[in-house]
């Protein structure tokens, strides 16, 4: 067998399309177009999987977060108002209210951070400073504060505790809530 009488006898062993039947011509391009479809529809399903988690994401996480920083937030003006109420408690009765007041906003408070820094784990060290500087806050720029407003009821006292609580226990506590603020809004971005 000669090169040439192999290759004349292999092209016409070989198939090419035109030489298929007109059925199975169609058959395969319903088989390609089927495959096409099939590839296109896993493809959209698993976008709009990932677009639902997404979503989802959103949703369950970073806008609860959000609610809970806020509540927090609220909570530290709570706290405030607290402290005000302390020093401005002229009986037991009064001073015993506001104690309890501060000790309910400061455990609210304690658990929206929690719950928000469980929201949200990509700020949650953001969270948890807020926290601690507020903690902070209370036990050093709002003790005196608290602590001559509730031994004392005379005018005199009462007045050095209200300029301590304006002098350094409030602008601590609100320029806390702004940043806790700044954080919600970072979030929301």
């Amino acid at each position: 067998m000669t090169m040439q009488t192999f290759f004349r006898s292999w092209g016409q062993l070989s198939m090419s399309y035109k030489n298929l039947p007109l059925a199975w011509k169609v058959a395969s391009l319903l088989i390609v177009l089927g495959l096409v479809s099939l590839g296109g529809a896993l493809y959209s399903a698993s976008e709009t999987l990932q677009t639902d988690a997404d979503y989802s994401g959103l949703l369950n996480g970073e806008a609860k977060a959000q609610v809970a920083m806020a509540r927090a937030n609220r909570r530290m003006i709570d706290e405030l108002a607290s402290i005000y109420l302390t020093i401005a408690a002229t009986n037991d009765t009064m001073l015993k209210q506001a104690e309890g007041d501060r000790r309910e906003a400061l455990q609210f408070f304690q658990g929206n951070i929690k719950e928000a820094a469980g929201f949200a784990p990509a700020y949650a060290d953001g969270i948890r400073a807020v926290q601690t500087g507020f903690e902070s806050v209370l036990q050093k720029d709002c003790a005196p504060a608290i602590q001559l407003g509730s031994t004392t009821t005379d005018t005199a006292s009462t007045a050095k505790a209200l300029g301590l609580l304006l002098q350094t226990c409030e602008p601590a506590i609100r320029s806390l809530s702004a940043s806790l603020r700044d954080l919600t809004t970072a979030i929301e971005r």
